[in-house]
């Protein structure tokens, strides 16, 4: 079968650009119990159109804090840009990955936490370090900046790593990964369902009351949350 992908390419300046791409996707089944499954490259992620060295490389430049969501969005790869409000979900999943939370995971997926402890068998000398600092602009709840702190300390754990690509660490940690017998590593969802941005709502409705609905996922540590607006944009 075949699938749209976006991609991280270098030009003719090694500068990154984001090219869309169509690939083959292998499908294998198991011997066992006869079950079909896709065959994913390294660079892609499950229910997700951005390769991960996308969403790194935005997650990373954002956390840097410096430009905001739409700044980062708009300006870092001209071509192929995600919505700002796709971006605050990566930031989102992948904060909640790092801290080994259930909404933060994809079914069938390790845990950040299994990702940590082969890191650590291998690596001995790549020990926690302080907390990163995160610009305040950058969250307006408690919970939004453990997410923000997560994620910036897991994309600075994986730049420790020996022989870690210094442009995209997390992305060359998750081709190693493969060998340590990991099948999905660093397999997160798109943001999470408690978080206000998370909701399409029309005008005049509240999207509080979409995160309380009976059978939505329950969300540790919730809080409201909004992004901020470039300077001359409308909020």
């Amino acid at each position: 079968m075949v699938r749209g992908v976006v991609v991280v390419e270098r030009d003719g300046f090694d500068q990154a650009q984001a090219t869309h791409k169509v690939i083959l996707i292998a499908m294998a089944r198991c011997r066992a119990c006869g079950h079909r499954c896709r065959v994913l490259p390294g660079d892609v992620l499950p229910h997700k159109t951005y390769s991960l060295p996308v969403i790194e490389l935005h997650v990373a430049a954002y956390l840097r804090g410096d430009r905001s969501l739409r700044q980062v969005a708009w300006q870092l790869l001209p071509e192929a840009t995600p919505q700002h409000t796709t971006l605050h979900a990566w930031s989102e999943g992948l904060g909640a990955y790092a801290l080994g939370r259930t909404p933060g995971e994809i079914a069938g997926a390790e845990p950040c936490s299994a990702l940590r402890a082969e890191v650590r068998r291998r690596w001995p000398e790549v020990a926690p370090t302080a907390i990163p600092a995160i610009d305040p602009r950058r969250y307006r709840s408690p919970g939004r900046r453990e997410r923000l702190v997560a994620a910036a300390a897991l994309l600075h754990a994986a730049g420790l790593v020996p022989g870690a690509d210094p442009t995209l660490p997390l992305s060359s940690l998750r081709h190693r990964a493969f060998g340590f017998g990991l099948s999905s590593p660093v397999s997160f969802r798109t943001g999470l369902s408690c978080t206000p941005i998370g909701h399409v709502v029309g005008r005049g409705r509240d999207a509080r009351r979409f995160s309380s609905r009976k059978g939505a996922r329950p969300c540790p540590k919730s809080d409201p949350s909004r992004t901020r607006s470039p300077p001359g944009a409308s909020s």
